[in-house]
């Protein structure tokens, strides 16, 4: 059996989460010319481009499952305090769209307050924003607890209000976190 599978897989989290900014292709460039191409961006470019990497590499179980051993769950969760950026905010809600797919994720994510914050944000963003909040909210509503949660912090109406919208990926995310959210009588009310 290769077991060099998940050793790669933690090396490529450590990269992700570390401080460093660089890519792979850019470390076979001389250090001089990087320096003076990484002078013009700001330090938000390296953030988007750090969670870039963080969307492509949730995809899969392990990796979902490295990042929050790696304890890169944190830092996408107070990535959302900060709205201005709604590019950065895309990639945040994306990468813990992705995340939230896997139930352990998902626990650390309420530890967080981070459905609270996700409620919070499904009104008055734009839609690449919202496929993502809502779809990350259609996964936490597998949780009873979360559902609870959603629906004391006020969440039910903006999404069913959300499902007068044309965006089909919108839609499809919505109608998953309504039919989460409404297994429970209460929910609906």
């Amino acid at each position: 059996m290769d077991y060099r599978g998940p050793r790669k897989s933690a090396e490529k989290i450590e990269e992700i989460i570390s401080d460093s900014s660089s890519e792979s292709e850019e470390d076979e460039e001389p250090l001089d010319h990087r320096l003076e191409a990484s002078a013009d961006l700001p330090s938000e470019y390296w953030q988007i481009q750090k969670l870039v990497k963080y969307l492509k590499c949730a995809e899969d179980k392990e990796t979902r499952n490295l990042i929050r051993l790696h304890g890169g769950l944190k830092p996408l969760a107070s990535l959302l305090n900060n709205t201005d950026n709604k590019e950065r905010l895309a990639s945040v809600t994306g990468a813990i769209w992705k995340c939230s797919i896997s139930k352990e994720n998902v626990t650390k994510f309420r530890e967080y307050k981070v459905i609270e914050t996700l409620v919070g944000l499904s009104t008055d963003q734009p839609e690449e924003v919202l496929v993502n909040v809502v779809g990350a909210l259609g996964e936490c509503c597998q949780d009873h607890e979360n559902r609870v949660i959603v629906r004391k912090c006020g969440g039910i109406q903006p999404l069913v209000n959300l499902l007068v919208g044309i965006n089909q990926a919108l839609l499809v995310n919505v109608t998953k976190a309504v039919g989460a959210c409404a297994v429970e009588p209460e929910s609906m009310m």
